[in-house]
């Protein structure tokens, strides 16, 4: 059992397996997480996914309400 360094909260078991030596909670983590969006790479099923920052996730995000809004 490990403790986070900031907010003394337990660290969960699933987190201290994938990152062995983390010393702080998900909250209190310094890595920021990545944000991906969608990409339909042809006629077919298949997609791939393109990690992207925060300004630019938003600027997609808007495009694609809007354009699945005016679908629907």
């Amino acid at each position: 059992m490990r403790t986070c360094k900031i907010c003394g909260e337990i660290i969960p078991e699933g987190r201290l397996k994938a990152l062995p030596d983390t010393e702080t909670c998900v909250e209190h983590s310094e890595i920021k997480k990545k944000l991906g969006f969608k990409i339909i790479t042809g006629k077919t099923t298949y997609t791939e996914l393109d990690i992207v920052d925060d300004e630019i996730y938003e600027k997609l995000n808007e495009f694609d309400r809007k354009n699945f809004s005016a679908i629907g």
